[in-house]
């Protein structure tokens, strides 16, 4: 493990000696830290890295395009200011189809206290806009038409 690794790592530990979970990095650099109603969130260090990376899958997006949308919409609106997001970002992940809550910070910027501090507030910023997201309505149902189509009959 790299410097900046050990240093996150002892971090991770201290948070988990405090809740009583085993928390550190594992050789990868990467720590999973399941919360709230089954969310997880990943914090993690690359070796090429002088930063820590925490991100949280919140929701998969719908695959109705309609809904997708709306969706992702709302999902940007909470970036407006930072002020649902607590400074951590919305983004939408192609690769799984997840909207996620990112937060990267220097690890030279940081102590132990402040690391702890930052990770509580990913953590309940996760849970308010996992809910958030989830009040999503879904796509209202297309009405019938009363036009029969062009190749059929009208009973």
């Amino acid at each position: 493990m790299t410097a900046t690794q050990l240093q996150v790592s002892g971090w991770l530990e201290a948070v988990g000696a405090a809740t009583g979970v085993a928390l550190s990095l594992d050789a990868d650099g990467h720590c999973n830290i399941i919360f709230g109603q089954q969310l997880e969130c990943m914090v993690e260090v690359p070796e090429e890295s002088t930063a820590v990376f925490l991100y949280v899958a919140l929701k998969r997006a719908p695959d109705d395009p309609e809904a997708r949308i709306a969706c992702l919409e709302q999902a940007l609106e909470l970036n407006v200011f930072s002020l649902a997001t607590g400074g951590a970002t919305v983004a939408y992940d192609r690769r799984t189809g997840q909207i996620v809550l990112t937060f990267t910070r220097e690890v030279e910027r940081m102590d132990e206290e402040r690391f702890k501090a930052v990770l509580g507030d990913v953590l309940d910023v996760a849970i308010d806009l996992h809910d958030k997201l989830d009040e999503i309505p879904a796509p209202a149902e297309p009405t019938p038409t009363e036009t029969p189509p062009p190749w059929g009959l009208r009973l």
